[in-house]
């Protein structure tokens, strides 16, 4: 089956208001801190200046000054905004032009879900995380950390399968009207699972890489600060980070072919009470949450999230569900099995 499937937007359209500026102190602040947890190889590459090989590529893991694995702030922000965008009646921040062989191709999108056009009118997402929009710039009220693992994590080499990258004018599986002038776009895309591991290719050539990653098992460790948060925008926060019980994140490259299964867990939670921090030294940070105490804090604000028998929630869930007893071989269908089943209907495509 194909590595990938859409999240339908939301039935409601976003709720979007004025958020708190950084001037002043309203809303929740804290300090949430995480694990993350590889549950297949997981890779980040290292920056490199300079333009592509032209043979067979060589990619280093990310790693701090030390030496240890490292999952960029950055990284980590963009895979949780999508699912809270996903999660929530947020606005679509994807492009949805895009120009193949001089053919444009454009997707409609229901007006409702355009990009917030203010910072007095934002959505859920953008209240948390931030929006730019023609000049128009809020940084968000969340910040999240570089994830580090420990330096002696095991990582191996790996030579992938070849990594396409997305193909958004397959209008065929990019929209449910297809054959339209302007096709609707289907939603937002996520990648399926795939627990047995990465597809790899014993042949090195230009086509595909070999990379270090880190093995499944390793764990990193980072924190999230929020600022000026609404109670209900950090009950999303909360669960972009959490999700439900059977279900993983998808973090770095290679996840159409099987890499970046990651398990996100909250191990502490520290509210500031930022009055209090001005008005007595030393005094602001109040007693952490931990163990059964964050369970309860945590398990009530998403709890609407994850009993939600929504259509976007149920899509958003079946696609990221991480299960061992069933693991789907998620992969592109190869160019022959096309030629051979050549007016098959989407819905029969595997």
């Amino acid at each position: 089956m194909n590595p990938y499937d859409f999240v339908r937007l939301a039935a409601t359209e976003p709720e979007r208001h004025r958020p708190h500026q950084h001037h002043r102190f309203a809303g929740l602040s804290g300090r949430i801190a995480c694990t993350l947890t590889a549950r297949t190889h997981l890779f980040v590459p290292r920056f490199q200046g300079g333009g592509g090989s032209m043979g067979h590529e060589r990619l280093a893991l990310s790693r701090d000054v030390h030496r240890a694995p490292l999952i960029p702030g950055s990284s980590l922000k963009g895979v949780i905004r999508s699912v809270a965008e996903a999660a929530s009646s947020s606005c679509f921040t994807l492009p949805r032009t895009f120009v193949y062989e001089r053919r444009k191709v454009a997707y409609e999108l229901p007006r409702p879900f355009e990009v917030c056009p203010s910072v007095d009118r934002l959505c859920p997402a953008c209240r948390l995380f931030g929006m730019l929009n023609r000049g128009k710039v809020f940084t968000g009220n969340v910040s999240i950390r570089d994830a580090v693992a420990p330096r002696n994590a095991p990582s191996e080499l790996l030579t992938l399968a070849v990594l396409s990258s997305p193909k958004p004018r397959h209008t065929a599986f990019y929209s449910a009207q297809p054959d339209a002038q302007k096709p609707k776009v289907r939603g937002r895309k996520f990648y399926f699972h795939r627990p047995q591991g990465p597809l790899g290719r014993s042949q090195q050539d230009s086509q595909n890489k070999t990379v270090e990653a880190v093995k499944p098992g390793v764990v990193f460790t980072f924190e999230v600060e929020y600022e000026n948060v609404e109670e209900r925008d950090l009950g999303l926060l909360l669960f972009a980070l959490t999700l439900w019980d059977d279900t993983c994140h998808k973090v770095g490259m290679g996840k159409p072919i099987g890499l970046g299964s990651a398990k996100i867990a909250v191990t502490e939670l520290t509210a500031l009470d930022h009055e209090a921090r001005y008005k007595k030294l030393g005094a602001g940070w109040q007693e952490p949450l931990r163990d059964q105490a964050l369970a309860d804090f945590v398990d009530e604000r998403v709890r609407p999230y994850r009993d939600s028998t929504a259509a976007h929630l149920q899509d958003l869930r079946r696609i990221l569900r991480w299960d061992e007893s069933k693991p789907a071989d998620v992969h592109y269908p190869d160019y022959g099995w096309f030629k051979d089943n050549p007016r098959t209907p989407l819905e029969e495509v595997p």
